[in-house]
């Protein structure tokens, strides 16, 4: 992975529904608990159909965050 925290949710979001989301959308995925989110995530990578790759990190605070990136074609 070469660019980590390069990418911004709606970085996600656009390759993933090729759209920006909508005001209740973004505030309905920050209002997610974290397990939450990171299942979001998950969906959208998988929604890129190979695009988009992640894999779930903890940080210095203990949670699990998952990671996602572009995939260099």
């Amino acid at each position: 992975m070469s660019d980590n925290c390069c990418y911004s949710f709606l970085d996600l979001f656009r390759a993933a529904h090729g759209r920006d989301w909508r005001e209740e959308e973004r505030e309905r995925f920050n209002n997610l608990p974290q397990v939450e989110k990171n299942k979001v995530v998950r969906q959208m990578v998988d929604e890129t159909g190979g695009k988009w790759a992640c894999e779930d990190r903890r940080w210095t605070d203990g949670k699990v965050y998952t990671a996602f990136w572009r995939v260099e074609s």
